[in-house]
């Protein structure tokens, strides 16, 4: 594994410094900084975005030098601190010297200049966060503006500075100097006040604050971004709450009236499948797969228990439902609309689950249909002759020879089993434990699918070889911009039968847990650390992430291995058969005899991962 060299921040984010003189027989002055560092984001030179430094992650020393301006030669040194971190926030305390340093500091202060606190840390490791995107970090929730944010997860702190006012809004210095020469005592207080920046950072504050605990109503009205908007074109916060409450009537579901004749709204199975799951707890399921109109239809409804469930869906079928509660169950057992009703729902929540999963195996992977579970061929048709050759003065166009490269696939078939019983439906709360574990099976089904697919690259050894040209070797082939540059390069120099280059595009960057930072940095800094000295980034933007925890289990995985992979509609280096073409799977209802009480559903998904053309995939 490797990562960018570090490199040096300097962050003049202070809220209070504040300095004590003691008569010439004590101590040197006491520096206070309180804090240090705020925990928020500002804007550092050469970055492009603001910069936050998550302080659970920034390494240090019991104590560090005390410097003027960032200057650590022994000119510019001004004493030790001791930094501790405290509500979120960083604080230093320390003893400065009798230097000339010092004396200068403190001459600067008693002629009214205005000083500030700085904090050099070394950046070991960064991400970027995409405007209007949420971070919870330094126990605070930030919300990256319109020009994004950095994120410095792990750094090394290095040195604090006394400086001169710096980009810190809201900074206020306090300098208090005692001298004993006389037995006498004096104070002077200097503080920076500006209530407009105090208020702004406020407004920003009620903004982030109120924004965050809408978030979900305001993606479901595509308005996710409001925050930073918000703070960055002024807005009150009247105005934000005015947005928040369109977003969220937008995003509530109009279930509460009921409209239209009876013999307009809809009826049956399909609308007490939508009921069943509205009783359960899965709105969100049920408005994703059914109509305005079915929702509306099953609210009607207002079933509040498995028991009023199977009620209705006696009602349904035969006109008239039993006085007593277990001779009604036993005969909505028997009836079409409740099997139907449960087993479409069942099949709503397996769906549901199953497009929650995991699905990075589509960067990498393409799917193919198959009739059946036998062995079938993935087919790539190609010309014999690559390129087109120009049309001579006679006028005739020349035939090209048809072939094809085959890979063998076959699908297998996956499945669990669950049932409904007579207590599921009499015990209020169950109906929707049912669900859950519905929609837990299906999210375990696309779990299943994208670790198969990741396994067979994983343990593909044969496939990347020398002798196919898709494997990168040599202490130039860790993840970093000299390994990305020869992976690139080994892609795009693929070539077909006839010796001319394919043509093959960078797609996605495959990556284990432990190299995502490295990788994100790769494609998402602006600029990377080469040689000692920072350079343009050239692949930033190159590729799609994918960060696989399979490559790296402890079952023959490792953190070092990555993967370059092309568009698989291009030229797929695996394959993913599905019987049927059916991206999902199924739920099949079966009988299970007369001495249970219950419904048993199954839920099968038949898919099956293969190897493809060995060109599409550089492993390093």
């Amino acid at each position: 594994m490797t990562t960018a060299a570090p490199e040096m921040i300097h962050l003049e984010a202070v809220d209070g410094v504040s300095i004590k003189a003691m008569d010439d027989a004590g101590p040197g002055p006491i520096i206070h900084a309180n804090p240090a560092y705020h925990g928020g984001p500002m804007k550092v030179a050469p970055f492009p975005r603001p910069v936050v430094v998550d302080l659970a992650g920034l390494a240090m020393a019991a104590e560090v030098p005390l410097a003027r301006d960032h200057d650590t030669s022994t000119r510019g040194l001004l004493g030790t601190v001791r930094p501790q971190i405290k509500d979120d926030q960083l604080h230093a305390e320390g003893v400065m010297n009798k230097g000339q340093a010092a004396a200068e500091i403190l001459r600067l202060w008693r002629s009214g200049q205005k000083l500030s606190a700085s904090i050099g840390a070394a950046v070991l490791e960064s991400h970027e966060i995409e405007t209007g995107d949420m971070v919870h970090i330094n126990g605070r929730s930030i919300i990256a503006p319109k020009e994004g944010l950095i994120v410095v997860d792990r750094a090394e702190l290095k040195e604090i500075s006394i400086v001169g006012v710096g980009a810190a809004t809201g900074t206020n210095i306090t300098i208090e100097a005692r001298h004993s020469a006389k037995g006498a005592t004096m104070s002077k207080e200097a503080t920076i006040q500006n209530d407009e920046i105090a208020a702004e950072r406020q407004r920003a504050k009620d903004i982030i604050a109120i924004c965050s605990e809408h978030q979900s109503e305001l993606k479901a009205a595509g308005n996710p971004d409001l925050a930073a908007r918000a703070i960055d074109e002024g807005l009150s916060i009247d105005d934000v709450k005015s947005e928040i409450l369109a977003a969220v009537r937008k995003a509530r579901p109009h279930l509460s009236v009921s409209t239209g004749s009876a013999q307009d709204r809809p009826t049956g199975p399909k609308v007490l499948a939508a009921a069943a799951l509205l009783c359960g707890g899965q709105q969100e399921a049920a408005e994703a797969t059914y109509d305005e109109r079915t929702l509306q239809a099953a609210a009607d409804l207002r079933l509040n228990s498995g028991v009023e469930l199977a009620r209705e869906a006696t009602r349904m079928a035969t006109g008239r439902v039993p006085r007593d509660t277990g001779e009604m169950i036993q005969a909505a057992f028997s009836t079409a609309e409740l099997n139907h009703a449960v087993t479409d729902a069942g099949r709503t929540m397996l769906q549901h689950g199953y497009h929650q999963a995991e699905d990075n195996w589509r960067l990498a992977a393409r799917s193919v249909p198959v009739p059946d579970l036998k062995e079938n061929q993935a087919i790539r048709p190609y010309t014999g002759d690559s390129l087109l050759e120009q049309v001579g003065p006679d006028g005739e166009v020349k035939h090209t020879s048809l072939g094809e490269a085959s890979y063998p696939v076959q699908a297998h078939t996956f499945a669990r089993m669950v049932g409904i019983t007579r207590k599921t439906l009499i015990n209020d709360g169950e109906l929707g434990g049912v669900f859950e574990i519905e929609r837990a099976i299906g999210l375990s089904a696309g779990r299943t699918l994208n670790k198969a697919a990741w396994l067979a690259l994983r343990n593909a050894s044969g496939f990347f070889v020398q002798g196919n040209g898709n494997k990168i070797t040599g202490a130039d082939s860790a993840l970093s911009v000299e390994g990305l540059s020869k992976a690139v390069a080994a892609l795009r120099q693929m070539a077909d039968d006839a010796g001319e280059p394919i043509g093959l595009q960078p797609h996605a960057l495959v990556v284990p847990p432990a190299l995502e930072a490295p990788a994100r940095m790769l494609l998402g800094s602006v600029e990377v650390a080469t040689d000692g000295d920072f350079n343009t980034n050239p692949w930033r933007g190159l590729a799609k992430l994918a960060v696989v925890p399979h490559l790296a289990d402890a079952n023959g995985g490792d953190d070092d291995t990555w993967y370059l992979s092309t568009v698989p509609s291009h030229s797929a280096g695996l394959f993913v058969a599905l019987l049927h073409g059916k991206d999902a799977p199924t739920v099949e209802r079966f009988d299970v005899g007369a001495n249970y009480l219950g419904i048993q559903l199954r839920c099968v998904f038949d898919f099956g991962v293969a190897l493809g053309d060995p060109k599409a995939i550089i492993r390093s």
